[in-house]
């Protein structure tokens, strides 16, 4: 199948500037090209994070002051700093500002916090606290390198703190904090394009999950494994397709690898593999299985009197239970897989996927509906691939559904993140969803709102973007060609498929 590509009816469009990160284009190659931006959604989802709260510590013992184990959720996902009870008024003052999605201010506090900490105290396990949290500001607020270091910084207070603790409960928490903090900075790695490190941090988790520690559920194997396919995700795409969005890192790993590791991370969120032959239930969620360790291949070679035992293969699906936010993010992350593939039945997989995780989202409070608005941009994506691939176009219904889903994901972006990076990239793919809807002077305000967001941030390149948007929705405003665009197929030299 060729790829789609967008083309301005009476006139060549120029090209847009470079985005900060490679994000690429989509499956429809250059519906406009200023549109590169239209998948930045993508490497967002890369943005998806876990992060897991627990009780704080006694400001005298060091110890928990129930004197029981802390209660942990049941996922990690949630980007909240650790609530530290023993800590001064100025984190106190910090987790306010948090709260408010005031990260400029909360991180602030933080480090204010932590300075006044280390003069009165020597590092123990408060002070890695302070440091991951003043790391999760600052990747909320885009700075990625500085929240890396951040988290580099908590892991050696952790290791240092490993190396000396002899008591084998203390050593279980502080173990459990270790491959936590790996955790994050292995998907900060990942948001930056660093796979190598990804995977190396990746790994640590791995082997801190295998120690036989007693678990206090601070990260999981179910996370642990999403966070590898994720990796696997970006290498792979980043490797074998034309469009380089998640970079170029080549880890040696396969498109099943990495679909594989969303199928056993399913499993371990209590997903049932088992055949659609077998279902007794419509009323339950199911999606499709791509690597079923062997079933279907091994069926139809089962003989009994020398007569096959099915005459085709059974097709895998797997039933989802334990309906949580990680299973969400996990489904709609096989979607984002899925749909690399560009084919109808892995854009129809795909939709499944994402149709699964807002099922499981609907059931779930406002409140603990983090993520959601990954799963609105995957779907819109692979609604509108789909429907160039389809029908050779894009239909007026195919792009207003777009720009409708497209919505959704920038409200809960700004419910959830405030004024953050991930916010002001919601309203540049809002924009470049406008434009393709030719409403212009909202895609504008949107654009804007965007570059006002990076501007407070002091992200340069990305204000500059915003600017190049503004002045190509001016300058078609102003040659008064605004009467939409059209899509055709094209082969790998460019040049039309006819129907």
């Amino acid at each position: 199948m060729g790829k789609a590509k967008r083309k301005r009816k009476t006139r060549k469009q120029p090209s847009p500037a470079p985005q900060k990160e490679s994000h690429g284009t989509s499956n429809i190659k250059k519906v406009i090209a200023v549109l590169s931006g239209i998948t930045a959604f993508i490497a967002v989802c890369a943005n998806i994070t876990g992060i897991l709260g627990y009780f704080g510590l006694s400001p005298t013992n060091g110890e928990n002051p129930t004197g029981q184990n802390p209660t942990p959720p049941s996922y990690v996902l949630y980007e909240n700093p650790p609530d530290l009870t023993w800590s001064s008024a100025l984190y106190s003052q910090g987790m306010e500002a948090y709260d408010q999605n005031n990260y400029t201010i909360a991180s602030e506090r933080f480090e204010a916090a932590l300075a006044e900490y280390e003069r009165i105290s020597h590092a123990d396990m408060n002070t890695a606290k302070i440091q991951y949290a003043i790391g999760i500001l600052n990747k909320r607020l885009g700075n990625l390198n500085i929240a890396i270091q951040w988290y580099s910084d908590a892991i050696g207070t952790l290791e240092y703190l490993s190396s000396a603790e002899t008591d084998l409960d203390k050593l279980g928490y502080i173990y459990n904090e270790l491959g936590y903090v790996h955790y994050l900075r292995g998907f900060a790695y990942l948001k930056d394009r660093d796979l190598s490190r990804a995977l190396s941090d990746c790994n640590k988790c791995s082997e801190i999950l295998e120690q036989d520690i007693e678990d206090k559920g601070y990260f999981s194997t179910s996370l642990v494994l999403y966070l590898r396919g994720e990796i696997y995700t970006a290498s792979y795409y980043g490797t074998h397709s034309p469009y380089p969005v998640h970079g170029g890192t080549d880890l040696g790993v396969t498109w099943l690898d990495a679909m594989s590791c969303f199928e056993s991370a399913l499993q371990y969120k209590g997903a049932q593999l088992t055949f659609k032959d077998d279902l007794v239930s419509n009323n339950v969620i199911v999606v499709n299985a791509y690597n079923d360790y062997g079933i279907s291949l091994i069926a139809p070679m089962l003989q009994y009197n020398g007569k096959p035992v099915f005459s085709t293969t059974p097709e895998p699906c797997y039933i989802i239970h334990g309906a949580d936010v990680e299973t969400a993010v996990i489904l709609t992350q096989r979607a984002e897989l899925l749909s690399m593939l560009n084919t109808e039945d892995s854009l129809t997989d795909a939709i499944e996927n994402c149709n699964a995780a807002l099922s499981i989202y609907d059931d779930l409070s406002t409140d603990k509906r983090e993520g959601i608005q990954e799963t609105y941009w995957q779907l819109a994506y692979t609604t509108l691939a789909q429907g160039a691939i389809q029908n050779n176009q894009l239909s007026v219904d195919t792009i207003e559904t777009f720009r409708d889903l497209m919505e959704k994901g920038l409200n809960y972006t700004k419910e959830w993140y405030g004024e953050s990076y991930e916010t002001a990239v919601a309203y540049e793919n809002m924009g470049c969803a406008l434009m393709l809807a030719s409403r212009y002077n909202e895609a504008a305000e949107d654009f804007e709102k965007a570059k006002s967001i990076f501007v407070m941030l002091g992200l340069e390149d990305d204000v500059k973007k915003q600017n190049d948007f503004l002045e190509t929705v001016a300058k078609i405003v102003s040659d008064g060609d605004t009467d939409g665009w059209e899509i055709y197929l094209t082969d790998d030299f460019n040049s039309p498929i006819q129907n």
